[in-house]
């Protein structure tokens, strides 16, 4: 029972990229129940199920180290040449959140 609960921590923590809204949000465990939060850290809502039809999590990377990832996938595009147009949808959500906790300075 303890491994399932560790499995389904590991699922629902973190920032997911809710479709309906078009919004990134934060989740995590309260007790026995899920919290909701906006991107910039209000709680929103505690839900008992999370329903993932419509959410894409946050690859790890790009949540903890945003600057890194979002130079890997520009450096990736710049190098690559020809090949594939569009990032696979995971990638994108992902590189959408990191370009979003990213500030650009030109040189």
């Amino acid at each position: 029972m303890e491994e399932e609960n560790q499995l389904d921590e590991k699922y629902t923590i973190g920032i997911w990229y809710n479709a309906e809204i078009g919004e990134f949000e934060k989740y995590e465990n309260d007790g026995d129940e899920v919290a909701i939060f906006s991107p910039d850290g209000e709680k929103l809502d505690t839900v008992t199920y999370l329903e993932t039809g419509h959410l894409k999590k946050v690859k790890n990377k790009a949540r903890v180290n945003p600057v890194e990832y979002y130079e890997e996938l520009v450096d990736w595009f710049m190098t690559t040449s020809g090949g594939i147009e569009r990032l696979p949808y995971d990638d994108e959500i992902s590189f959408k959140y990191a370009r979003r906790q990213v500030e650009i300075v030109e040189e």
